[in-house]
């Protein structure tokens, strides 16, 4: 499989895109940091997995209306929404946005599109969050992303319906790397769901991901990111947002392929009054490898943060959960709040909760909770003999476990599809 870092990967890219130099600078800037380390890792070896495994940049055919999506990507396609767009391997090949909404200022496209139309507003955000020089994947993400997703809010602006985009990787011969910038103005609302689905059949392949939002003064943005690769799916997913004053991100992660994977999801809390949300679900099978990474970096005062992260984690699977509340100097009367549960179905599944607290400041509060505990035989064996089985006590069990977290996704869409994919990884 072709090397990514590849000067022929980049070619391949330009003589289809076509891009604005400016953004086609910034990938030659990223590919040239391409000697720079991977990510160190607490307690988990990445060097040996094969990151080489990345694929070719091939165009993707475009469609016009929902009905002309070939029928395998449309299953994960919401037909009536008033946003939705559609990535089908290395480009976005549909994308539509209600009237209404380009009538109120609404911006919805492919972020190679919107290097070309919004290039001023895309060049003053990309890449800020989601840095290139971060490291080896970082620098790889860069330099041969495509398609990828662009939404700007105008200030106001408040949209009450989900914003959907859909990633769909099938092809192990194709780059998949979509990058995606959420801009919301001042006062705007706005709901996004991001869904990156895609199986393979044998062939190992890399996938990876980046998503950058910026709220700004007063700001509500809610983003979903629910990921559902197959088994030879090896992944990199970067998560950042900028909160401003006043301003709210919440995250809602669902960390449910059946691949390794790398993940982060950082807030920075720059604004006076900036608040985030992080509720987390992992789910680990057969000898799955996860690194799982949820930060919040306070640095205007008054800020808030709660994390929370649930994952079970079922035969030889091996999960590194890592909360870090970082207060930096002069975020006084910040609160950051974090927990970290796991729960062990196997004696050899192996589980890593490590709750981190970095105060460099006096005047405010931080707590965190952590657990890695084994499903309960006395509960196993108390719902048994009410007549359950013990298939369908554990299954109540692992329900009640992560119900909290589930139950704290506002979109009920969401929560059905992270119901569903549980019930298939664990039963």
């Amino acid at each position: 499989m072709t090397n990514g870092d590849s000067t022929y990967a980049l070619q391949d890219i330009d003589a289809v895109l076509h891009e604005p130099e400016e953004a086609w600078q910034r990938r030659e800037q990223a590919r040239s940091a391409r000697a720079l380390p991977l990510p160190e890792l607490e307690k988990m070896r990445i060097d040996r997995w094969r990151w080489d495994a990345r694929g070719t940049y091939r165009a993707g055919v475009p469609v016009s209306q929902w009905e002309h999506i070939p029928e395998h990507v449309r299953v994960h396609v919401p037909e009536r929404a008033d946003a939705v767009l559609v990535q089908h391997n290395a480009s976005v090949t549909y994308a539509a946005l209600s009237p209404e909404l380009q009538a109120r200022g609404v911006r919805w496209m492919s972020l190679e599109d919107a290097q070309r139309v919004e290039g001023a507003r895309v060049g003053a955000h990309a890449w800020k969050l989601v840095r290139p020089d971060a490291h080896r994947l970082a620098a790889w993400h860069a330099s041969l992303w495509s398609g990828g997703a662009y939404l700007y809010v105008p200030s106001g602006v408040v949209i009450e319906q989900p914003i959907q985009a859909v990633f769909v990787a099938d092809d192990a011969q194709v780059t998949c790397a979509p990058h995606v910038l959420i801009i919301a103005e001042r006062d705007a609302r706005v709901r996004v769901v991001l869904t990156f689905v895609g199986e393979h059949a044998h062939s190992e392949v890399v996938r990876s991901v980046g998503v950058e939002v910026y709220a700004y003064d007063r700001a509500t943005v809610e983003v979903s990111t629910l990921h559902a690769y197959g088994t030879s799916t090896i992944e990199h997913v970067s998560r950042h947002a900028h909160i401003a004053a006043d301003a709210s991100v919440e995250w809602i992660v669902g960390e449910l392929s059946d691949g390794w994977g790398v993940s982060e999801t950082v807030s920075h809390l720059i604004g006076r009054g900036a608040r985030t949300r992080m509720h987390a679900i992992g789910i680990g099978i057969d000898a799955q490898r996860v690194h799982q990474t949820t930060r919040a970096v306070h640095i205007g005062k008054a800020t808030e943060s709660e994390m929370g992260a649930r994952t079970v984690m079922r035969g030889e699977a091996t999960a590194i959960v890592n909360g870090i509340t970082e207060i930096k100097r002069g975020a006084t009367r910040a609160n950051g709040q974090q927990t970290e549960r796991m729960l062990m179905l196997s004696p050899l599944a192996r589980g890593d909760a490590n709750p981190i607290l970095l105060i460099d400041e006096d005047d405010v509060k931080a707590g965190h909770a952590a657990s890695v505990g084994k499903v309960s035989e006395e509960h196993v064996y108390y719902l048994m003999s009410r007549g359950l089985s013990r298939t369908e006590a554990q299954r109540l069990i692992i329900r009640g476990f992560l119900a909290p977290t589930i139950a704290g996704v506002p979109d009920e869409a969401v929560r059905a599809f992270i119901v569903d994919r549980v019930e298939r990884k664990l039963f």
